[in-house]
């Protein structure tokens, strides 16, 4: 074993390889490798050795600055450059504009349609549509007094009007629905479409609906619990009593559950973070843990908070639009979407405008896809870092370590459930958002198949392109680098206009400032 520096790993590597490096770039790679090692970031310094072109063995490490000697004799090429402003290409730059695409409202071609298998798992054919045309508004209302027609039905115990919060709620719910689909959905005194009410329900069943159709079809009932009981019956903001109000307005428009049916989901999709209408949340545990000190020492204690979605997810939009149609006048002017630290499971569903995500408020890794019907994943903290901050709070807050081992069996017993920021935000089918500001704690980020402006963090950034348009890209610091993992350097023309790097590709092009280098399939191009 030996002491790992930027210089020795990189002399190791050349003694090995063979490879040729100028000075200007074994200086450079060496003080970033440097920078890595006191830092004691061991999946940066990986991540580091991986950018810098190298696959290289990393074996047997007892601690950070130490590491075999082993390296592999699989070197890929390095280029270099400096930007000589005297050589500023403006036809290069012509060619860049003359990749530009804008969507300026719905990617109708992405959308999805009636016979894909995630709307056979979710649709069985019942919808307002039977009944009426999309041009008609789906009406709702929240009952006052019991209908005759449920005297005859089990709808009737413990009957009640919806409280005012609770209506609150689902006019929230509902609006935000109202945006999704085709048909209007307006809000009526009495006779609605959809009836709301509140009843006594058996255990373990939050709440239900029924299918759209007469007499009672449409109808929804929530449990008396909904509103008042802070866990399963939460109606704040991805609360699961929100979610239930969700979900069975899903019902009440005519969406089933994934897992039923003649056609049902894969397993690996049946979950919250893809549709409300599943019964496995996705992740939903947040672990709420309190420390005090007391005279004879200390105490600690955990419960958990459930996270849920707020509104239909990836699936749900899908299945509601191929059956009802797509609202082509949702959020049709410029919108900007912000995003903090608060664990949320939520979706996207924008038919125009220039639009923006909005990363700067959030504090920990996000891995931000633009191309539609993805998931991305925001203020990602894996099970392992999470078990290492809480035992560091714990530290710190009262003076021990001896309640490392009981924090890190906390989580690792809960460990598929725990939220990590995995899957929180999902861009539906049909949906093109333009711009992403990135996080204060680094980003991945892919574009979509239009202009995309992406800004990237203090932190190390990597940006993911070639979808298409003419994308614009700064780096905002750190070791940034833009990732074309499905081009060779030879399938692309380099070039530089004013202080800015320019790369044009058969179908996209990229503006980019601050970029350290360029990851091709075949080589890492390195701006100096």
């Amino acid at each position: 074993m030996v002491t790992l520096t930027g210089e020795n790993l990189l002399n190791s590597i050349i003694e090995t390889t063979g490879v040729e490096i100028n000075v200007l770039i074994f200086n450079t790679l060496s003080v970033k490798l440097q920078q890595m090692i006191d830092n004691g970031t061991y999946s940066k310094l990986a991540a580091a050795i991986a950018m810098s072109g190298f696959s290289t063995a990393i074996n047997d490490v007892t601690t950070i600055g130490e590491l075999s000697s082993t390296v592999e004799t699989n070197a890929a090429l390095i280029e270099a450059t400096s930007h000589d402003t005297n050589n500023d290409d403006a036809d290069l730059m012509t060619a860049a504009l003359g990749k530009s695409i804008t969507i300026p409202d719905i990617d109708y071609d992405n959308l999805l349609s009636l016979d894909n298998y995630i709307i056979a798992a979710l649709y069985e054919g019942d919808s307002w549509l039977n009944f009426q045309d999309s041009s008609d508004p789906i009406t709702y209302n929240f009952n006052e007094i019991l209908p005759p027609e449920y005297i005859d039905t089990d709808d009737t115990a413990g009957w009640q009007p919806l409280t005012s919060i609770v209506r609150n709620v689902a006019d929230e719910v509902i609006s935000t629905t109202d945006w999704i689909i085709l048909p209007d959905i307006e809000k009526v005194s009495i006779s609605g479409q959809i009836r709301f009410n509140m009843v006594e329900t058996d255990a373990g069943t939050p709440a239900y609906a029924y299918f759209p159709g007469s007499r009672v079809g449409g109808d929804i009932f929530l449990g008396l619990h909904i509103g008042t009981d802070t866990e399963s019956g939460n109606i704040e903001p991805y609360g699961a009593g929100r979610s239930a109000i969700v979900h069975e307005l899903g019902h009440a428009l005519g969406l089933a559950h994934p897992f039923e049916g003649a056609s049902i989901l894969p397993a690996g999709e049946d979950h919250s973070a893809n549709t409300v209408m599943s019964y496995t949340d996705f992740r939903p545990w947040v672990p709420q843990f309190s420390g005090t000190l007391t005279g004879s020492g200390s105490n600690v204690s955990v419960s958990y908070r459930m996270v849920t979605p707020d509104q239909f997810m990836l699936y749900d939009i899908a299945a509601l639009q191929a059956v009802y149609g797509p609202d082509t006048n949702s959020r049709p002017s410029d919108t900007t979407y912000t995003f903090g630290y608060a664990p949320f499971y939520t979706s996207i569903w924008d038919a125009g405008g220039d639009d923006v995500l909005d990363f700067s408020g959030t504090g920990y890794y996000n891995v931000i896809d633009l191309t539609p019907g993805t998931h991305s994943d925001i203020n990602f903290r894996d099970i392992d870092t999470q078990i290492a901050d809480q035992q560091a709070v714990y530290q710190s807050q009262l003076g021990t370590s001896y309640y490392d081992d009981w924090v890190a069996d906390v989580f690792t017993g809960q460990s598929a459930n725990i939220y990590t920021g995995e899957n929180a935000l999902c861009i539906a089918w049909g949906t093109m958002i333009e711009n992403v500001i990135g996080g204060p704690a680094g980003n991945r980020i892919t574009d979509n198949a239009q202009d995309n402006s992406l800004t990237g963090s203090p932190a190390d950034d990597l940006f993911y392109l070639g979808a298409g348009g003419f994308d614009t890209v700064v780096g905002g610091g750190g070791y940034d680098l833009v990732v074309l993992e499905q081009y060779i350097m030879d399938q692309v023309e380099l070039g530089f206009f004013e202080d800015s790097v320019l790369l044009v590709g058969d179908d996209f092009s990229v503006q980019m400032q601050g970029i350290a280098g360029i990851q091709f399939a075949d080589r890492l191009y390195t701006i100096v």
